[in-house]
């Protein structure tokens, strides 16, 4: 900005021995116009990062769940994460999947819905032992990305699966549903005879 603004000054204090032409003086106003556009967007810029108006409504968890954080600052981690997260088909997504696409989540699969983003990261927030209970579309247990969703819950212990099947839960949505609930990281292996988890 310091730059601009030298710019600027030396443009309209720096003496001609020779007057300007009309063309001349057209490109020096033009320039003038478009260092003060510039020093003012910048200046406006600097004034919303002094007054931190972009973290005006941001919620901070570190302030809000300082218990997620261990003795040196470092995260631990949820005991629990609860949640109905959005149901929207990856693909139909446009360039907000494709972001997504390079966010390294091991279970995106572009015939998905984001909502299997929600399982992994959910669970990757989670302490040891901490619980995760979400309900979803229940398509992904009949859907090809639903083997690279399942693969996700590998390391952890399954305590609930409730298939809702055609029933809709939900009094507005059209969403065949199920509620899955897991244990991070568990100390025994799963047993259950009607899962297709095992």
């Amino acid at each position: 900005m310091s730059k601009l603004g030298g710019e600027l000054f030396t443009l309209l204090n720096q003496s001609q021995i020779f007057e300007l032409t009309p063309k001349e003086k057209k490109a020096q106003k033009d320039k003038k116009e478009k260092l003060e556009a510039e020093i003012k967007k910048l200046t406006a810029e600097v004034e919303e990062i002094k007054s931190n108006a972009i973290y005006k409504n941001a919620f901070e968890w570190r302030f809000e769940f300082p218990e997620v954080l261990g003795n040196d600052g470092e995260f631990v981690g949820f005991d629990l994460v609860i949640g109905n997260p959005p149901y929207i088909q990856l693909q139909s997504m446009g360039n907000d999947a494709e972001v997504l696409s390079h966010a390294l989540y091991k279970t995106f699969a572009r015939t998905g819905d984001i909502y299997s983003l929600f399982y992994e990261r959910g669970n990757s927030i989670l302490k040891n032992d901490g619980y995760l209970s979400f309900i979803t579309s229940n398509k992904w247990m009949r859907a090809d990305y639903g083997k690279i969703q399942e693969s996700s819950f590998v390391n952890s212990l399954i305590l609930c699966y409730k298939d809702f099947g055609m029933v809709l839960v939900f009094e507005n949505a059209t969403v065949l549903s199920n509620i899955l609930m897991f244990k991070s990281k568990p100390t025994k292996a799963l047993s259950s005879t009607n899962s297709r988890f095992i």
